[in-house]
């Protein structure tokens, strides 16, 4: 998890040269960018990369858990909350892909 965050950290921090440019492009001359499209194919790719690392998370703490709930309604609550996390976690990457915001809905 750490590797893959600084691979796609370490970009966001080396945008632009001189570093100033990210933020004030209008007084510092001769800087440059990398191009808008890399950047925002990487936050993609990282976006699914975490929604991925999330889902097989939750599947491995339902498969341990699953087998010490006796409990059918107890099953089904869990599944019915992780389900609801999922679907949160589903709708804000999207979000994050589409560049939509709750107000835009």
């Amino acid at each position: 998890m750490t590797t893959y965050s600084l691979i796609f950290w370490l970009p966001s921090i080396l945008e632009c040269r001189p570093q100033k440019f990210i933020y004030d492009k209008k007084d510092v001359e001769g800087g440059e960018c990398l191009p808008v499209s890399l950047m925002r194919g990487l936050e993609i790719t990282h976006t699914l990369t975490n929604s991925g690392a999330n889902i097989v998370l939750v599947a491995l703490l339902v498969a341990m858990n699953w087998g010490t709930i006796k409990e059918k309604k107890s099953k089904y609550g869990l599944g019915a909350v992780i389900m609801l996390g999922l679907l949160c976690v589903a709708i804000l990457d999207v979000g994050k892909i589409t560049g939509l915001t709750v107000l835009d809905l």
